[in-house]
């Protein structure tokens, strides 16, 4: 199964316009680094051979090769650095044949047949060194020359120019092929990566991921203060004896007084009598009747002082803010 993804993964990276825009942009990345690493700084000057005598110009040119090949021997290096302390030892701790294969690596002498001009070129990776190497060299040169040949009745040694500093590029072609080869490698990666992403979340359309739990969130001071707002207007709308109104006024019924007249019946006003007996059966009945109401009367008293005791008298602002005050407190 995993072979058969990779290939089909592989068969998806297509050469397009985007595959082609990465590889020249990786190519000329590429070859940008690898000019930087093989670049170098090569120093030339030119020296001119002059014969004194008939003897050594029958031979000059052959003095002048000799020279040549004298300034690629590890003893001129040698020399090289010690009438020159500035300059540092490279190959110090390598042995002889391989200090001397890297001085001939550095060093070229370049001489015409029948031609007394000497060309002597240095290298270096670091162009003020390699002037430098150059100019140290020729002073070295003239050195054993005078040692080898009598400057005075001999040979007579001129610098014709120099030092002239080019850059060279060892192997150009080499980079240009490396760079295209790079930049295509790593074009098709990219691609390659993108198709990957792109089949697994093709293969995985629904991504389950945990449920996440919020904390619940303390309540500061604020909320608590809105709840008990909603807690009082909540209050309000229910009908409980905390906002009851108070009841309107309450009249007593009592007897009227005994000295009072008592209304004429239609006989009396027709001119009739009554008898004692009458009177006194209607003097009977109106203390029983009177003593009744004065108990019922009582007893409606008794209610009404009872219901008064039990009644809660309407709150006042002051008891509102009081009240308020208490429950924003917590003290009900």
């Amino acid at each position: 199964m995993k072979i058969g993804f990779l290939e089909k993964i592989k068969g998806a990276v297509k050469i397009d316009g985007y595959f082609i825009f990465l590889w020249i942009v990786f190519a000329f990345t590429a070859s940008f680094i690898l000019i930087v690493q093989c670049v170098s700084y090569q120093s030339e000057m030119v020296i001119l051979v002059i014969p004194k005598n008939e003897k050594i110009a029958a031979s000059s040119s052959e003095v002048t090769g000799n020279l040549a090949e004298v300034s690629e021997t590890l003893f001129f290096y040698e020399k090289l650095l010690r009438n020159n302390p500035d300059l540092n030892d490279e190959w110090e701790f390598l042995s002889k044949d391989e200090r001397k294969k890297m001085w001939n690596n550095k060093i070229e002498t370049v001489h015409e047949p029948e031609s007394t001009t000497l060309i002597l070129r240095i290298s270096d990776r670091s162009q003020v060194k390699s002037n430098l190497f150059a100019k140290k060299a020729t002073d070295t040169l003239f050195d054993l020359a005078s040692r080898y040949y009598n400057i005075k009745s001999d040979i007579d040694l001129r610098i014709v120019e120099g030092p002239i500093t080019e850059v060279v590029l060892n192997g150009w072609y080499w980079i240009i092929f490396l760079s295209l080869l790079i930049g295509a490698f790593l074009s098709w990666l990219v691609q390659l990566f993108f198709v990957f992403i792109e089949k697994m979340l093709s293969t995985k359309p629904s991504l389950k991921f945990p449920a996440i739990k919020i904390p619940e969130i303390k309540k500061s001071g604020k909320n608590q203060k809105k709840e008990l707002e909603k807690l009082i207007e909540g209050y309000a709308e229910k009908e409980t004896n905390f906002f009851i109104a108070k009841e309107g006024l309450r009249f007593r019924k009592n007897n009227p007084p005994e000295n009072l007249p008592v209304a004429f019946s239609a006989e009396m006003e027709n001119g009739g009598e009554f008898s004692a007996e009458n009177n006194q059966e209607e003097a009977i009945a109106e203390m029983q009747f009177g003593a009744n109401n004065d108990a019922s009367e009582n007893k409606k008293e008794e209610d009404e002082d009872e219901n008064d005791a039990d009644a809660i008298p309407e709150p006042t602002a002051e008891d509102f803010k009081k009240r308020l005050n208490q429950l924003l407190k917590g003290d009900l």
